[in-house]
């Protein structure tokens, strides 16, 4: 498939890509819902780990209610805020180095830079947990070096 070439050929795959922001906005929405189910999922590991700290039952649901919400909306709108930062600062130096082009082609391009991330998504809950882990930090490693080389 075309599109699965960005993940191992990124240089041939962006150099035949012509299309739009449709599949950009896809990709990055859909990371965003994968680590919002994630996140949604690993809502009991969260809430174990909060029940440790000293506090009032009824402070404590308000507190379970408010991380319900962060869990599910932080990682859609993370995933867009970030797209939007990583484009910036790839563009920012791109240009420093002499590149040229423009930034709405940055912007659609730096989006399949969260492939990588949605590939190992199945992993990140498996090895999920609140505090971090070694594989969670060999994984985060992973998909950094993968996305550093998509970009």
């Amino acid at each position: 498939n075309v599109m699965l070439r960005v993940l191992y050929d990124p240089d041939s795959f962006f150099s035949e890509y012509k299309d739009g922001f449709k599949i950009p906005i896809a990709i990055v929405s859909l990371s965003g819902v994968i680590g919002a189910i994630i996140s949604y999922l690993n809502l009991p590991k969260m809430i174990e780990m909060l029940q440790q700290f000293p506090i009032e039952r009824s402070q404590m649901e308000i507190v379970i209610e408010i991380i319900k919400i962060q869990a599910i909306v932080s990682p859609i709108i993370g995933a867009f805020v970030g797209w939007i930062l990583i484009t910036l600062i790839v563009h920012a130096l791109s240009a420093l180095f002499g590149g040229e082009g423009n930034l709405s082609n940055t912007l659609k391009y730096t989006s399949f830079s969260f492939l990588p991330q949605i590939v190992l998504s199945p992993l990140s809950y498996y090895y999920y947990s609140p505090t971090p882990t070694a594989p969670l930090m060999i994984l985060g490693l992973a998909s950094t070096i993968w996305q550093a080389y998509i970009l």
